[in-house]
């Protein structure tokens, strides 16, 4: 720096050093010379930062993957004998990026999901190769099954051309370097290469040739060419493994675990959303599979505080599903049942290639319009489903052994006469055994039958069938002249053969109330054929969930608990000797690692937010507030299509998570009109369920709609808040006050006619609440009104 009054000695010095002119002061030379300094060093920066901008500019198209359109990593969630392309092991948990290479050896398996659900699954002795841009693979060899969820995925690569994904899920099978088979199960795909091009719809396969132009494909059966994926063909030993569930979280899902027959070995196979119980899951025959009946999570009232939702009281998210569930692998395949079913009671056939179930179909699971009730047979080989009876059966059939025929109750509901049918699988023909009971199994050999009868007057069932039986066997070759092995009206039921076909084992329920709690006791018995040799396995304080022989018929095994569960697993001595040994099977000793504990809360936490966030959508939808609602079904189906991949380790299916993702973006993208229509139809059937509790509480119909809503917030102690919204149409809820719905003054002043509407809605026209059959049925069966009550109330239909 140049102090003031330096300027002439700096100047003389730099004419002595520079021989510098002398025609200007030496102020001026000076001056001259830091202005021409600070001008180079700006020069300098300038060079500098235009250099520093050119390799940001430089580095950021060179990393454009890592900045923009970021390719998804994978989350490993099943993996066995499978490494990548560098020889480095994958395992359940990994984290693989787009570029990676995976292989499989003969006999292993590896699953992988994205960020976005996506899903990959690649067969034994089979290589994957994904592209650096995660937005392709290439299928070098073997077999691949992919659900490309959202367009995520552009195509899938081959030797011989290439397949283009349009929203699919596909399996693809390289059968030599030159073909590859592409069977289409979703969507579409456009199969191109070097000879042309061919779209190919849904439920065909077409085989990509490099030396032929591409086919537009044929009729193939998908669920026989998925078999590979739902891995079937596992041989077990003779007994396998024992099967038990868990609920660590209150209705929102359940862990299916497994031990060896001493106890030991435990582990967890799948986890799932919503309920199923060891009395709906079960091995199949000589099979190492198991079926596993899902029920749905239940949708109930939110707590703004806690962000939790009430899962016991409220209507399903989606429809039963029945499961495949490997327990080698670990591999879970939905049985794909049409949405809105509702299983009861399932049985596999002995050959393990079919299951029978008794349920419903409902084509909107929230309403009972177009239900249907009746028994189904569902082939997993061909995915057929068929329906072999009608009507609501309350009890669970039994399949005989040559899997031609199977028995049921002829009962339709609680408290009918039982008496037991006998159905065939394919002709449907129904035979009358006329024998009156229910719950039978056949015998071994199939020339018995063993079954529950001679009920007293019970208020009590089990699995649909009274509390109050005795244990009756019938020899069907020689007519009905049944025995009874077993105390009359003991409660015996549910009985089981031994391997051998000389023995029966059954349960004996007693339900009690103490100190205002339900109470259970079991016993475990067993008797001959004959009716002799009675015996006690079993006898203790809580629910025998499920029991079976073991194959040597010298041991029994029970599982007991509640139905969101078991509480223990044991095996008793068939001799009657009273031993029993504690197998453990509870939440104290189903131990997971630290980090697979860790996922699992993890996961716990973002489903209790998913559910929370479907029920703020629904909410919303119901005051008619859509792009609230439309917010809140994205938020949910982000949370269920990414949770596999953030918690890879958590157990829960990828294909179980993504059908709650598939209906959030459904109700998402539901036109407004739809929605509003549909939010109206609830309203007006919760409108409905309150007018049968007023007249049944005071023998008419209100006057008006002002006299429900006062009775419903003073005698029934609701929030006016919280029922507002059942006395209007959501139409114009966004927009200004909602419409109003119309009640018939002259409801309350007669005997009204059948189909005399009551409520209707000005917006919608063909939504009403009628004095219909409908009506009045439905009002005796709610608010248990007698039929000559209805009549006094108004003509029945």
């Amino acid at each position: 720096m140049v102090r003031d009054g330096d300027e002439h000695e700096l100047a003389q010095l730099l004419k002595t050093a520079l021989s510098l002119p002398e025609s200007r002061p030496p102020e001026e030379v000076v001056a001259a010379m830091v202005s021409a300094r600070r001008a180079g060093v700006q020069a300098r920066r300038r060079r500098w930062l235009a250099f520093a901008a050119g390799v940001l500019v430089i580095g950021a198209l060179a990393s454009r993957p890592l900045f923009i359109g970021r390719p998804p990593l994978l989350a490993v969630v099943a993996a066995q004998a499978a490494t990548t392309g560098r020889g480095q092991e994958v395992r359940i948990g990994d984290r693989l990026p787009s570029g990676v290479v995976v292989r499989t050896a003969k006999g292993g398996r590896v699953d992988l999901v994205t960020r976005r659900g996506s899903e990959f699954a690649l067969n034994g002795d089979s290589e994957l190769a994904f592209a650096p841009d995660g937005r392709a693979a290439s299928l070098r060899r073997g077999r691949l099954y992919l659900r490309n969820r959202g367009h995520e995925f552009a195509a899938v690569t081959t030797e011989a051309g290439r397949i283009e994904l349009l929203g699919t899920t596909i399996s693809a099978d390289v059968r030599d370097p030159g073909s590859v088979a592409v069977t289409v199960v979703e969507g579409k795909v456009r199969l191109e290469n070097a000879r042309g091009r061919a779209v190919v719809e849904a439920g065909t396969q077409s085989v990509l040739r490099l030396a032929a132009a591409p086919q537009p494909g044929a009729a193939v059966n998908v669920a026989a060419e998925l078999a590979w994926y739902q891995g079937r063909s596992n041989v077990l030993s003779d007994f396998g493994d024992i099967v038990y569930t868990l609920c660590p979280a209150k209705g929102f899902y359940t862990e299916v675990w497994a031990m060896h027959p001493d106890g030991s070995g435990k582990h967890r196979l799948r986890s799932y959303l919503g309920r199923t119980s060891p009395d709906t899951t079960g091995w199949l025959p000589e099979a190492q599979q198991l079926l596993v009946n899902t029920r749905s999570v239940i949708l109930g009232a939110p707590d703004l505080k806690t962000r939790t939702i009430d899962t016991h009281y409220g209507h399903p998210v989606m429809g039963d599903e029945l499961w495949l569930l490997n327990a080698a692998t670990g591999q879970s395949a939905p049985t794909h049942l049409p949405f809105g079913f509702g299983v009861i009671y399932s049985q596999v056939s002995p050959d393990g290639a079919r299951v029978a179930f008794t349920g419903w179909h409902k084509p909107d699971p929230r309403s009972a319009k177009g239900q249907e009730s009746g028994i189904w047979i569902y082939d997993f080989a061909t995915g057929q489903l068929r329906k072999v009876a009608d009507g609501p059966f309350v009890a669970a059939l039994a399949w005989s052994p040559d899997g031609r025929t199977f028995v049921i109750s002829s009962a339709r509901y609680y408290g009918d006469e039982d008496h037991l049918l006998r159905l065939n699988a394919t002709t449907r023909a129904v035979t009358d055994l006329g024998l009156p009971g229910a719950d039978a199994a056949f015998s071994p050999d199939g020339a018995k039958l063993a079954y529950s009868a001679e009920f007293a007057k019970s208020s009590s069932w089990m699995g649909g069938v009274p509390t109050s039986g005795s244990i009756w066997v019938a020899d069907l070759a020689a007519g009905p002249t049944p025995r009874r092995i077993s105390p009359p009206h003991e409660g015996a039921l549910h009985p089981q053969w031994s391997p051998d076909g000389t023995r029966v084992a059954y349960l004996i329920v007693r339900f009690g109330r103490e100190q205002g709690k339900h109470t259970s006791h079991s016993t475990l018995r067993a008797a001959r054929a004959d009716g002799s040799g009675v015996t006690t396995l079993r006898d203790v304080d809580r629910r025998i969930l499920a029991f079976a022989w073991a194959p040597a018929g010298d041991q029994v095994y029970a599982v007991t608990g509640s139905a969101l569960g078991s509480a223990g697993v044991s095996v008793a001595a068939a001799d009657g000797s009273g031993r029993v040994t504690d197998l453990g099977g509870t939440k104290e000793d189903s131990l997971l690692s630290d980090e697979d504990r860790r996922q699992t809360d993890g996961a716990a936490k973002a489903l209790q937010e998913a559910f929370f966030q479907l029920v703020t959508g629904e909410i919303a939808q119901l005051d008619g507030k859509l792009a609230e609602s439309r917010a809140a079904f994205r938020a949910a189906a982000d949370i269920f299509a990414g949770l596999t991949w953030q918690y890879p380790r958590s157990g829960f299916s990828p294909d179980d998570v993504i059908r709650y993702a598939d209906e959030a973006v459904r109700r998402a993208e539901e036109p407004a009109a739809s929605a509003l229509h549909e939010a109206c139809r609830q309203d007006l059937d919760g409108l409905s369920g309150w007018l049968w509790r007023f007249v049944d509480a005071n023998g008419r119909l209100p006057v008006d709609l002002a006299e429900l809503r006062d009775w419903m917030v003073h005698a029934r102690h609701e929030k006016a808040a919280d029922i507002a919204a059942l006395f209007s149409c959501p139409v114009g809820a966004e927009a200004g006050p909602p419409t109003p719905y119309a009640y018939n003054a002259h409801a309350s002043e007669g005997h009204l006619k059948p189909g005399d509407v009551i409520v209707s809605c000005p917006e919608h026209p063909d939504l009403k609440i009628a004095w219909d059959k409908n009506f009045l049925a439905r009002l005796g069966e709610v608010a248990a009104i007698p039929r000559d009550r209805l009549q006094q109330l108004g003509e029945l239909p």
